[in-house]
């Protein structure tokens, strides 16, 4: 589980954002479930996290933060923070709550002032176009499938009259 501790960090504080504002939204967990999917990780990572969205399931945000903070590169963060904005934005909104548990991660790292405002737009813009190309690539797919579907059964169809001795 060690090669999976910056991922745990990352999908953790996914789970700490959805549960930011007060309530888990089914849009939320949806999502992390979309990055759980994609991630591959074991079993056990994805059954820490579903514990993690279990309102009743004492969360340390600031340990989660700081462990996110130490342990992974700015390319990751850059991931982690636009990420928790995906997960933010999922219920049709970002929370002054979600933003300010953004905002944490940022105190850890020192920020400015100009680069929080700087990666807080940069992070909500990210997150929309993340959004946005999720959708159209789930209406591409969906219509891939069909396309492929049918014409799996139109060759079939002509397959099958083609191989067909005449009749005499």
């Amino acid at each position: 589980m060690r090669y999976y501790a910056p991922m745990i960090d990352h999908l953790e504080l996914l789970a700490a954002i959805a549960r930011a504002d007060g309530r888990i939204a089914p849009e939320e967990v949806s999502v992390i479930w979309r990055f759980l999917e994609a991630a591959g990780v074991p079993d056990a990572v994805a059954a820490r996290v579903n514990q993690l969205l279990d309102p009743e399931t004492e969360i340390d945000v600031d340990l989660i933060l700081t462990s996110l903070a130490a342990q992974s590169s700015p390319w990751s963060l850059a991931h982690a923070i636009r990420d928790a904005y995906v997960v933010a934005a999922a219920d049709g909104h970002v929370s002054t709550s979600e933003a300010l548990a953004v905002e944490r991660l940022f105190d850890l790292m020192n920020l400015a002032p100009r680069d929080r405002a700087i990666l807080h737009g940069a992070a909500a813009t990210s997150a929309k176009a993340h959004r946005e190309l999720t959708k159209r690539l789930e209406q591409a797919m969906a219509n891939a499938e069909q396309r492929t579907a049918s014409g799996a059964q139109q060759s079939v169809a002509g397959r099958d009259t083609k191989a067909m001795p005449a009749m005499k």
